[in-house]
């Protein structure tokens, strides 16, 4: 009982966090930081996402600690954990009265006691867990989804522009954020 009381606390805690982080990302003008983060955490819930946002606004690639197991990757020691809910679903039975489907009256048996039937209801609750970001742990490089393509090309000019009078879209080269790997845009 002890455990589920401090569960409970913990996910109070954060929610009233969470409120108040809200309010002061809108208050304050923080739009922007908000939308990277939202971005960046996109399997992530929107509450979830603003308290990875608030915990650890440095963070790029979060996950828990089995997932980074299995992954090849493990936790540095001493590393504090980013704090957001998960859900926990549970069922609870309940017992309600059986109603005559003609009638709507409730059925009572031959002693004249109100019948009931069990009903299994789900419902959801959420408990506090810890994520870690790709920085607080260790271990195998993560798979790249594609590897950046390198080398000379002979005739490059010529490829650019046969690709530039196929493409539906206009092409250009412009010297940005060397962590962004391209762009496009409709306007």
């Amino acid at each position: 009982m002890a455990e589920k009381k401090g569960q409970t606390d913990r996910v109070k805690e954060l929610t009233d966090r969470l409120e108040a982080g809200i309010k002061e990302v809108f208050a304050s003008g923080h739009y922007r930081e908000y939308l990277s983060a939202v971005h960046k955490f996109h399997s992530y819930s929107y509450n979830n996402s603003m308290l990875i946002l608030m915990q650890k606004p440095e963070a790029s690639y979060v996950a828990g600690f089995k997932t980074w197991e299995t992954l090849g990757r493990h936790v540095k020691k001493g590393e504090k954990g980013i704090t957001i809910l998960a859900p926990c679903p549970y069922k609870s039975v309940n017992y309600v009265d059986v109603l005559d489907p003609n009638t709507g009256q409730v059925k009572r048996d031959e002693q004249g006691k109100v019948m009931k039937e069990r009903k299994e209801i789900s419902r959801a609750s959420f408990k506090a867990i810890s994520i870690f970001d790709i920085y607080q742990t260790e271990g195998e490089p993560l798979p790249e989804l594609a590897k950046e393509l390198q080398g000379e090309i002979s005739n490059y000019k010529v490829l650019m522009d046969s690709i530039r009078d196929v493409a539906p879209v206009p092409i250009r080269f412009d010297t940005w954020n060397v962590t962004k790997k391209g762009y496009y845009d409709l306007v």
